[in-house]
């Protein structure tokens, strides 16, 4: 989890928050409650990690763990650095291999800027972001994108502003294919939709993403094969640039591991996120889940980066969701109990237009000044 915006330390209230893995706060970060709350290094950050696991804490402000009788760590089980610019209360339950006050600045995904790029407008020096795969020469002057419906055996272009995945069939096809005479095969397509609940990523295409001028919606549940990246200009300003109204599922659900089952449904199998299936999302406006009471109907296996940097851009949900992927978000709406689970090697297997857009415009007019996972090798000249 990181928050890269300023944000009010909260003061007030009797819960506690338990972080599982790696953190960094922007600004302070008030860690209060009972035995139990804390952050913790009992989760693998990337494939094959064997304890102790590398997962680090990052206070730009006040670290305070004056409240309560909270852990930063185990004895056992240490945060393999601890790194705040100043902790109130040092000595008490902090256990870590590492302790600094070296925290770099890092900025927000600037979606807005992302999209002006990918449509042909300015972009940062050195920096060359692959245009959609779907659309001739971008779509900033363009309300609409081409998709292929199916009737029959045939195929016809219909001009369309939103994408829903609804009871009809068709493909996304490239911008080579954009008058649908041929059928989806070999590169010609971007992605397929049967209709029935299936969607199909083509991987040979993955650098480059599938661009759509206004909203994505689904009526159900949506399972996805493949990697692909959906750029969600949202030119009309919906107040919900994504609203899916059932579970994202990767072909075989991402909370059956293999040898256990996180969730408690039926699926056991080794999960296809992310060694085959990834459905990343880059959304310029809020994103609505609609969640479910029942745990195995509250799956999202998805990659989201969400929002405009200066808007309230929320990453919310109507009921209680499980994200297995990765949730980048201006305002993060938590009334409905959201759980998030790390998926290990998913940093490594992100599509590469997610990489474009988290890795090099972050914010700024340059690259970002540090790869995450060597954050603790800075020093303060650096």
């Amino acid at each position: 989890m990181y928050s890269a915006g300023s944000y009010s330390t909260a003061t007030n209230g009797n819960g506690s928050t338990t972080f599982h893995g790696s953190a960094y706060f922007y600004s302070d970060a008030l860690l209060k409650g009972g035995a139990g709350a804390g952050v913790y290094n009992d989760r693998a950050i990337n494939i094959g990690d064997t304890a102790p696991y590398l997962n680090q804490l990052w206070v730009r402000g006040t670290l305070d763990t004056s409240k309560g009788n909270v852990n930063i760590g185990t004895a056992s089980q240490p945060m393999y650095g601890v790194h705040a610019s100043h902790i109130n209360n040092p000595s008490k339950n902090i256990y870590t291999d590492q302790e600094d006050n070296v925290v770099p600045t890092i900025n927000p995904p600037n979606v807005a800027a992302y999209i002006t790029c990918l449509n042909g407008g300015a972009c940062p020096a050195n920096v060359t972001v692959q245009s959609p795969g779907n659309v001739v020469s971008g779509s900033g002057t363009s309300s609409t994108t081409t998709i292929c419906q199916k009737s029959g055996s045939a195929y016809s272009p219909a001009q369309v502003t939103n994408l829903a995945f609804g009871g009809t069939a068709f493909f996304i096809p490239t911008a080579s294919n954009s008058s649908c005479a041929s059928p989806p095969s070999g590169t010609n397509y971007m992605l397929t939709w049967d209709g029935a609940g299936n969607a199909t990523f083509n991987t040979t295409n993955d650098g480059a993403p599938i661009e759509i001028p206004g909203i994505v919606t689904s009526s159900g549940n949506v399972t996805y094969s493949g990697v692909g990246t959906i750029v969600v200009e949202n030119v009309n300003s919906a107040s919900n640039a994504v609203n899916m109204g059932g579970q994202i599922l990767s072909s075989t659900r991402a909370s059956g591991t293999g040898t256990s089952n996180v969730l408690g449904c039926t699926s056991t199998a080794a999960s296809s996120m992310p060694t085959s299936d990834i459905m990343g999302f880059i959304v310029a406006g809020s994103v609505t889940l609609s969640g479910n009471s029942t745990a195995c109907a509250q799956e999202n296996d998805a990659v989201m980066v969400v929002g405009r940097l200066g808007t309230s851009d929320t990453f919310t949900a109507t009921n209680k969701v499980a994200v297995f992927g990765m949730v980048i978000t201006t305002n993060l709406d938590t009334t409905q109990n959201p759980d998030f689970y790390q998926v290990p090697g998913l940093g490594n297997a992100l599509p590469a237009p997610i990489q474009d857009l988290i890795g090099v415009l972050a914010g700024s007019s340059s690259p970002q000044p540090v790869e995450i996972k060597w954050w603790h090798e800075l020093t303060p000249q650096e």
